[in-house]
């Protein structure tokens, strides 16, 4: 196998530990040659703009200072509307509880080095189904293609594989962005709405949206991690409540995940019979 750079995983919370969870499960599969693999789908990402509020100075009035610094305070455009918790917990609920299926692409980065991991989900079936692509932790020229369905999880993984899907029913659960949305919003201790916006066309609102890790529900972290008191998130609703992108960054890591595609038609299915080899198969080919 060609020799690549070694990535560590990143220290993160919630929507970033749970990417690379997927990305560790995946490794865990074995290495060999490098082998070609399904393009993932066309993705272009765009740079969010973070546009800084523009304080207006005004000089106070030696006869009367105190008017003269209400002016000043009534000039100055606020940099946000307030702490407005209560009134995106609602809408992002709602728009959680909206969504059946879509697409997803989500952008790693851990000490200069990018991930992308895309895909489409399926709220619809129980248990959820994916299916999506990512880079091999241990080689980012190699590509993988994961299947989860029906509580077995399918791995193209190219010469890797043998050119076929390895079939793997111990670690199955799919990725799910908007479960990971519901836990961490558990931990949200404020929320600013910073405006409208427009995101890849979208009309949005984006939120500044502060995380207390230690609240987290339980296995979000690894035991020792160590994150910041508070986390700051970046929160883009349409809509409906649809969280359209989301960004969190720690030290030299960091996550985006943007969404779209909602409700659409997806089609996830397994690979014919005759395409499938076991995992204990492709364990005993390793030799």
């Amino acid at each position: 196998m060609a020799t690549s750079r070694q990535r560590r995983r990143p220290v993160t919370p919630a929507l970033l530990a749970a990417a690379c969870a997927v990305a560790i499960t995946l490794a865990a599969c074995g290495s060999g040659e490098d082998g070609a693999a399904p393009e993932p789908a066309e993705t272009s990402p765009s740079a969010s703009t973070e546009a800084d509020a523009v304080t207006q100075e005004s000089t106070p009035s030696p006869e009367d200072t105190e008017d003269a610094e209400n002016t000043a305070e009534q000039a100055s455009p606020a940099p946000a509307i307030g702490d407005d918790t209560e009134a995106f917990l609602a809408h992002f609920t709602q728009g959680l509880d909206a969504v059946q299926t879509a697409q997803y692409e989500m952008e790693l980065w851990d000490a200069g080095y990018p991930s992308i991991i895309a895909g489409v989900i399926d709220y619809t079936r129980s248990p959820i189904a994916a299916s999506f692509t990512m880079p091999a932790p241990d080689d980012p020229d190699v590509m993988m293609h994961a299947i989860s369905l029906d509580g077995v999880m399918y791995m193209y993984m190219g010469e890797r594989s043998q050119h076929l899907w390895v079939e793997a029913t111990g670690m199955t659960e799919a990725y799910d962005p908007i479960g990971d949305m519901r836990d961490f919003s558990q931990a949200i201790t404020s929320v600013v709405r910073e405006g409208s916006v427009q995101e890849n066309g979208v009309p949005a609102e984006r939120y500044t949206v502060m995380v207390d890790p230690t609240r987290l529900p339980a296995g979000e972290l690894d035991a020792g991690t160590v994150v910041p008191e508070e986390l700051k998130y970046k929160i883009y609703l349409d809509a409906e409540g649809r969280p359209i992108r989301s960004e969190v960054s720690i030290g030299t890591s960091s996550v985006t995940i943007r969404m779209s595609g909602f409700n659409g038609a997806v089609s996830i299915e397994a690979p014919p019979a005759d395409e499938i080899l076991s995992f204990e198969e492709y364990q005993g080919s390793l030799g």
